[in-house]
């Protein structure tokens, strides 16, 4: 496949010997003489088709699952056990294309609907990537399913690049160190089927002093913190994101002193247009509203909280009254960002926000 790839292409995505940040492997020539036959026998003519054929093959030799190892995977570790979560996948499946002459990277996204993130591979052909699950869904439906399943739906991806691009770091950076700012990573989210949109928040009264710099960080709850997923830039008072994937709840914070995030807004939900409706709790106006406690967790304490745009923080409320499986609140700020958990720390414990008597959850 190499010979029908460019050679600025080949430096970028064929030869480069690591994915990510993996550990080095020397399995190359093994990777080689296993996987190059089975190409040559399907008599595949461009990338894309060669994708498709040792993407199938891979289906059969390695799997998503809990590996236990405490450490990033390695590609060896990968290769042996077959089985890996992930970013061992993607580095695996990279390692294996590339050895066969077929020009992948990696790219990742940090959940919005759901806690943690995900990473997946492209292949390029003729121009143009196409994402595809190592292992798993091949390039005609991995993008599909993105734009198809709701909570699937990234709001910002970005693609892996061996050639660092300097050009992108911002000469008056404020010190705040994000994996956002790597010359090693683009934005790609405008490649995807979901429309982009661009964001103009409004920073809060209270939160409007600025710092040194006009670096602004577009924010996500994700597994009990508000966690950067843009960076963007502040104009007097507003807020400006460019190409972010609405149907999202999101909060912007700078770094004044370089070290942490300060919340310099409200949490807010955007549209898919980019119409914000910021959740500012009206303490005074209080609603009524009955949970469904977790069906596998209904022997523990659940707990509903709601984000205090003063205190920065959410703040747990009384419930009126519990049934086995229920709990029943009546003491919720109109307009406020609802938080339901147990006491034991576990994914997708997700955000929500109450609107004409039902859940709106993200």
């Amino acid at each position: 496949m190499a010979k029908n790839v460019s050679f600025n292409d080949f430096c970028k995505y064929i030869l480069p010997y690591r994915a990510q940040c993996e550990e080095v492997s020397h399995l190359r020539r093994e990777i080689m003489e296993r996987f190059v036959p089975i190409l040559d026998s399907a008599k595949v003519k461009t990338p894309l088709e060669a994708c498709f054929v040792l993407n199938e093959h891979l289906k059969g030799i390695m799997k998503y699952g809990q590996t236990g190892l405490p450490l990033y995977p390695t590609i060896d570790e990968t290769y042996r056990s077959r089985i890996s979560q992930c970013e061992g996948l993607c580095n695996l499946g990279t390692f294996i294309m590339r050895a066969c002459g077929i020009p992948v990277t990696v790219e990742q996204t940090t959940w919005t609907k759901m806690d943690l993130g995900h990473s997946w591979c492209v292949v390029l052909d003729n121009g143009k990537f196409y994402s595809f699950g190592p292992g798993e869904d091949q390039p005609d439906t991995h993008a599909r399913s993105f734009s198809e399943v709701r909570h699937r739906r990234p709001a910002k991806v970005y693609r892996s690049r061996f050639d660092p691009d300097f050009s992108i770091i911002d000469k008056k950076d404020d010190g705040y160190v994000t994996t956002l700012k790597s010359p090693l990573i683009y934005d790609v989210t405008n490649e995807y089927l979901d429309k982009t949109t661009l964001i103009k928040v409004s920073v809060d009264k209270n939160n409007g002093k600025k710092g040194k710099s006009n670096q602004v960080y577009l924010c996500t709850y994700n597994y009990y913190e508000w966690c950067p997923i843009a960076i963007g830039h502040r104009k007097d008072t507003v807020c400006f994101f460019e190409n972010v994937v609405g149907d999202n709840i999101f909060m912007v914070a700078d770094s004044p002193d370089g070290n942490k995030l300060r919340n310099i807004t409200a949490p807010f939900y955007t549209d898919k247009d980019g119409n914000i409706r910021k959740f500012i709790p009206q303490k005074e106006h209080k609603q009524t509203f009955t949970l469904n406690k977790r069906k596998k967790k209904l022997d523990q304490e659940h707990t509903l909280h709601f984000w205090d745009t003063e205190k920065e923080r959410f703040i747990p409320l009384e419930y009126a009254s519990s049934t086995d499986t229920t709990q029943t609140y009546d003491q919720i700020p109109a307009n406020a960002l609802l938080w339901f958990t147990i006491p034991e720390r576990i994914v997708n414990q997700r955000i929500f926000f109450i609107e004409n008597d039902s859940i709106k959850s993200y």
